[in-house]
């Protein structure tokens, strides 16, 4: 029995080492974006320009539309500092207030 796990483990060591030199040989595939009208493309354009928290903050409250409890839970964060994340610059503001309407 040891023997056959032993065996299985070093098979699936072997086979994951391969798949990462291919992946490394070949490239991971680049996914398609998705078609955006125009407005929405501007307002993700924004997003990618916060930081990586504010990023999460935004996306996690207007598209996941969790409340500040569910997101502090998802961010492993107070509700405080979900709030501070939450409070993006000032050419965000108009944007995502007008997608957020448009697409409830």
């Amino acid at each position: 029995m040891r023997r056959v796990l032993i065996n299985r483990a070093t098979s699936l060591r072997r086979r994951l080492s391969a798949e990462g030199r291919a992946i490394g040989r070949v490239g991971a595939p680049e996914p398609s974006p998705p078609d955006l009208s125009p407005e929405t493309a501007d307002v993700w354009r924004e997003v990618r320009k916060l930081p990586r928290r504010q990023q999460q903050a935004v996306v996690l409250h207007y598209v996941g539309q969790l409340s500040t409890i569910e997101m502090a839970d998802a961010m492993g964060c107070s509700r405080g500092a979900v709030k501070s994340h939450l409070h993006p610059r000032e050419a965000l503001r108009g944007p995502l207030a007008d997608w957020n309407e448009e697409n409830r």
